[in-house]
Formats: C-alpha cells, structure tokens, sequence
C-alpha cells in the first residue's frame, strides 16, 4: 500500500535506514528457523491482518479490511535480482468497512484502477525463507524493507496464523519491551495474519504470549475491522 511517488518512495527507505541502525537497548528478535518457514504453504492463501501498528504508508484510517496475497510466479523480476521474486498484492479500505478501496485493485472492478506501486517479495537466500524483503518492483533490494516471518503456525505444513515484524525492533516501551518504528517504510511494521476472515479471541492471546517471548510489544497494536468486509476488486486467494 505505497502510495507515494517515485522521490519519497526513495527518500523515506533510505532515511529509515540509519534510523533502524540508531544505539538503542532492544534485544534481537530471533526468527522462526526450526521448523524452516516453509513459504509455499505461506504464499498458498490470503492473509487477513487482524491487529497490526500505524507505519508510514498505513495510518489509523488505512485499518479497514487488510488483506496480504502472495502470488510466486516467474513472471515477477527485480533489477539486478536473480533469486526467487514474489508478487505482493495489498488490500485495505479507507476511512470505513468497503470505504474506497486502496492498493492493489482488481482490473475491471466497477470501473476502477489501481494506483498503487506494484511490490516484489524477494527471497535473498532459499536458507533463510523467513527473511523476505519487499519493495517496489522496479527498484533494486538496496531499497528492500525487511518483513520478516517472526512466527507462523501451527505446522509448516497448515499455517493458520503469522507474525510478520518489519525489521529487528529499534523503539524501546516503558515495560522493557521494544517494538518497530511508526514512521518511514523500512524498519517499521508489526502485523498480525490470520486465514480466517476473523479470528478468535483466545487465537489472538495466543499470537500476543508469542510476540511477548520474544520481547515485542503488543501496546502500539491496533486492532483491523474485517467483520463484513467485501473485498471488493482484492485479489484473493483460497
């Protein structure tokens, strides 16, 4: 959901980046490496986010409707990339449930046209699956954000939940936490997937003990309205 132009695009990626490498006294995150995240069952159905924090492209009016679709074709480059390239289609409604439709817009849907940047997810190394990088296609993985698998489950086999954090996090709470920025693109971000359209309330505890033994803060989370969500003009996948 980038709507920005080509200069900001640039500007706000690379700016983040010397406030993602700032002092600071969090810990590193260590991801989900055992099981191996395995990103054919991640990329198989849509994500629907149920709580995630502000970032620089989402704002609180953004959290309607969130939807996240990985489509692995070899259709999809990057400059000066040879590794495994996904596409990456993001979906919200603005200002209310089927308010207008933001990001990715299906061609064709009553009329409309997405305006949105088109994203690539890049694998940088087929060992290290949870470390996806996302950008604008047309630029290169120097200007690639982290959106980093901390968690998925239950099994490799049959995700039902994810835990996607934008990077290692860099803003300390006050309960000796830390979590990601809420500013910029590239080191801010903290989204938590479901495949279910909804969730339950006892699946989100689960997802909040999750992000706390790994020291991330649930405090800046905002919860995503889905209940009687259309998706109208999303491209889902089932």
């Amino acid at each position: 959901m980038l709507f920005l132009t080509i200069f900001a695009i640039i500007y706000t990626m690379t700016g983040s980046f010397s406030d993602a490498y700032q002092m600071n006294n969090c810990s590193q995150v260590h991801l989900q490496t055992n099981p191996m995240v395995n990103l054919t069952e991640y990329f198989r159905a849509s994500w629907y986010v149920q709580q995630q924090q502000v970032n620089g492209y989402q704002n609180i009016n953004d959290l309607y409707c969130v939807v996240a679709t990985y489509d692995l074709n070899n259709n999809t480059h990057v400059p000066f990339f040879s590794g495994d390239v996904v596409s990456v289609f993001n979906y919200a409604n603005s200002g209310r449930v089927n308010g207008p439709p933001m990001g990715y817009i299906m061609p064709g849907t009553n009329g409309s046209f997405s305006n949105a940047t088109t994203l690539c997810g890049r694998v940088y190394n087929r060992s290290q699956p949870e470390r996806l990088a996302v950008a604008p296609c047309f630029l290169p993985n120097f200007f690639a954000g982290p959106y980093w698998i901390l968690s998925a489950g239950p099994s490799p086999s049959h995700y039902e939940w994810a835990i996607v954090i934008g990077g290692q996090p860099t803003v300390q709470m006050e309960n000796h936490t830390c979590t990601t920025a809420e500013s910029g693109i590239n080191g801010s971000g903290l989204w938590l997937f479901s495949r279910n359209q909804t969730i339950q309330e006892v699946d989100l505890m689960y997802l909040h003990r999750v992000l706390e033994y790994h020291n991330v803060s649930t405090s800046l989370l905002h919860n995503v309205s889905q209940s009687g969500c259309n998706y109208t003009g999303a491209f889902i996948k089932h």
